[in-house]
């Protein structure tokens, strides 16, 4: 992977991706088979998407990124459209590798939204101050 690469996979991030904190909330589930009950403690992430009709150029985007997940095609219920791809991921040392990769290429809007999801992201208290958290490191910008 070069500079040149990265910089091109960080112009498409810049136009077409997006950066957002999740969470999913804890739940109860039955399962009958079993005949027991399953507790979900939710989740709370960090989510880089990448969305666009163009597999080919989503697919050299995750080549050059070599990491996350690559769905599609999704139809969308107007057939007037296009079906979509996606690329994601939601691990978060997947997402620190991309926007540390694209940070001198992303535009002030891009790194906002990243820096307002990692402070939903350590405001929930998911990681622990120990020296090797993500809230002990300092960050561009």
């Amino acid at each position: 992977m070069n500079r040149e690469n990265i910089a091109w996979a960080a112009g498409l991030y810049e136009g077409e991706g997006s950066c957002f904190y999740r969470t999913t909330k804890p739940k109860k589930t039955y399962n009958y088979q079993r005949a027991k009950y399953y507790f979900h403690k939710g989740s709370h992430n960090i989510e880089l998407t990448v969305v666009m009709t163009d597999y080919d150029v989503l697919y050299q985007f995750w080549e050059i990124v070599n990491v996350g997940n690559l769905t599609g095609p999704h139809t969308r219920p107007n057939k007037v459209y296009k079906s979509t791809y996606d690329w994601s991921t939601a691990k978060f040392e997947y997402v620190q590798y991309i926007i540390a990769m694209f940070w001198p290429w992303l535009g002030e809007r891009r790194r906002a939204q990243y820096k307002e999801a990692l402070a939903k992201y350590l405001s929930y208290g998911r990681l622990s101050d120990n020296g090797n958290s993500p809230s002990s490191r300092s960050y561009p910008g």
